[in-house]
């Protein structure tokens, strides 16, 4: 700890030795980068975004929209992306339950579930390009939590706007000693950091769904700061209606290798192609 505020205070005095009218800006910068850097969150956000490989996660929470409650848990594994990984989840919709089997490609979801008993040709899996049928009703997958609840990429993503961390005290996580922390994110301060445009466009999104830019977050951290728990829970509107979301991800093991591979074409339906057929049957 001594040999890393030597450093810190050798980079903050070579800011303040800047000539010229830019000094007193680089020593603000050099000031808060060395704030950050000891902040135990801060610090984990770091960590974590260096882990190479997918992350194997579980999931656990749901949504409220319009009174009616969606519960959603499960476990799997993603890249580092949240664009290819396999993913296993139970919900109740209507207090009908179902499990779902997930696999994403690129962002595109096969789905496989008894529940598709009945599709053409003994086929198994559904294929959904989610965002885009969606986004054809209307609606938008990015405000309903869809850039968080399976995606580990955009859940450790809100960590790089976290503000001053707040210890709540120590937790064990699934066998691992952790110290839990509470922190408020700066959705708008996550948009300027984020390289991934997608990313970007989601957070963008929920900063309009939610109307703040401020997300409050509860983190668990391990002794090799590494994020192990991810709480987030927040309320907005998606046409009119009031909805609220709660997830708690726990990121179980890092550096997992990621197999996603596409079901046989002939096993697949293509659920733009069964909407069509559905809408002529109906007409």
């Amino acid at each position: 700890m001594r040999i890393r505020l030597q450093v810190l205070s050798i980079g903050l005095a070579a800011a303040l030795a800047v000539s010229g009218c830019g000094a007193e800006e680089s020593a603000k910068k050099a000031a808060s980068g060395a704030k950050d850097a000891l902040d135990p969150v801060a610090q984990a956000a770091e960590t974590t975004s260096a882990q190479k490989g997918g992350i194997a996660m579980s999931m656990k929470g749901g949504a409220s929209v319009a009174g009616e409650k969606v519960p959603i848990e499960g476990s799997g594994v993603m890249d580092r992306a949240g664009k290819a990984g396999t993913f296993s989840f139970t919900t109740s919709v209507g207090g009908k339950s179902m499990k779902i089997d997930q696999i994403i490609v690129d962002r595109v979801i096969y789905m496989s579930s008894d529940l598709f008993s009945q599709l053409p040709g003994g086929k198994k899996w559904i294929k959904v390009d989610l965002k885009s049928e969606l986004a054809k009703q209307g609606v938008d997958l990015d405000s309903l939590g869809g850039g968080t609840t399976q995606d580990p990429a955009a859940a450790l993503e809100y960590l790089k706007g976290a503000g001053p961390s707040k210890e709540l005290g120590t937790e064990t996580v699934n066998g691992t000693k952790t110290t839990h922390y509470h922190v408020d994110a700066d959705l708008s301060k996550v948009v300027g950091k984020s390289a991934d445009e997608d990313n970007k466009k989601a957070i963008e999104k929920l900063i309009a769904t939610t109307g703040t830019k401020t997300l409050p977050i509860d983190v668990w951290v391990d002794g090799r700061h590494l994020v192990r728990r991810e709480k987030i829970s927040y309320s907005g509107s998606e046409q009119g209606q009031k909805a609220t979301f709660e997830f708690t991800m726990d990121f179980t093991k890092y550096g997992v290798d990621v197999d996603a591979k596409a079901p046989p074409a002939d096993e697949v339906a293509d659920f733009s192609e069964l909407l069509g057929a559905a809408g002529t049957t109906n007409g």
